[in-house]
C-alpha cells in the first residue's frame, strides 16, 4: 500500500511520535492503528468527542469498581428490597451518592460542573434525558427522565442524588417524583 503524507499540528506530531516510541511502534504503524480504530468507530456513528467522554466515564466506573447490570434486573432487585428494607435501602443509596462524589469531584469541582458532566455523559448512563437550567440566586432546576422503571428505583436514585448533592454543599428545595422521572429545584450553598 502506498504511503501518504498527512498534515497535523506540530504539537500533535510530537505527541504521536512520543506515544509511538512509548508503545515501541514505528510512527507509521502507530498512526495506522490510531486512524484505523477512529475510522471504524466513526463509521459506526461515533464522534471523536464521544470517545473522550466514553473514556472519562470508563475511568470513573473503573475507579468506583462499578458493576454494570441491566436496569430491569436492578428494578426487580430494588423492588424486592424496598418491600421490607426501605430505610436501609435509602440509606445505602444516600451513602453511595456521598462516596461517589469523591470520584466525581475529580471531574466536576462544583455544582455547575456536575450538572454539565451529567448532561455530557447522559448517553452512557441508564438515564434517557437530563434538562437543567439556572434560575438565579444559586438555584438550579433539573429534570431527569428514565431513572428507573419503577417508583422504588426512582426513589432510590433520588436518595443517591441527595447524598451526592450533600457533598457539593447543595440541597433539594423542591422535588417531584414519579416512576422514571425526577424533577428537582436545588440550592447551592455558597460558604
Amino acid at each position: 500500500m502506498p504511503r501518504t503524507s498527512i498534515a497535523v499540528e506540530e504539537g500533535i506530531a510530537r505527541e504521536l511520535a512520543a506515544l509511538a516510541r512509548e508503545k515501541k511502534m514505528t510512527l507509521y504503524a502507530f498512526v495506522n492503528e490510531v486512524f484505523g480504530v477512529m475510522i471504524k468507530l466513526m463509521k459506526e456513528g461515533a464522534e471523536p468527542r464521544d470517545i473522550d467522554d466514553l473514556w472519562n466515564v470508563y475511568k470513573i466506573l473503573s475507579e468506583a469498581d462499578a458493576v454494570v447490570l441491566p436496569s430491569r434486573f436492578m428494578d426487580e432487585i430494588i423492588a424486592k428490597l424496598y418491600e421490607n428494607h426501605q430505610a436501609w435501602l435509602f440509606q445505602m443509596f444516600n451513602q453511595l451518592g456521598r462516596e461517589t462524589s469523591t470520584l466525581i469531584r475529580l471531574h466536576a469541582q462544583d455544582l455547575e460542573q456536575l450538572i454539565n458532566l451529567a448532561s455530557s455523559y447522559i448517553k452512557y448512563l441508564p438515564i434517557k434525558d437530563v434538562k437543567s437550567r439556572y434560575l438565579g440566586d444559586c438555584v438550579y432546576e433539573i429534570g431527569l427522565i428514565g431513572v428507573g422503571g419503577r417508583i422504588e428505583s426512582t426513589k432510590c436514585v433520588l436518595e443517591f442524588i441527595k447524598g451526592l448533592l450533600s457533598e457539593y454543599n447543595a440541597s433539594i428545595i423542591e422535588q417531584k417524583v414519579s416512576p422514571g422521572v425526577i424533577h428537582l429545584k436545588i440550592r447551592e450553598r455558597k460558604d
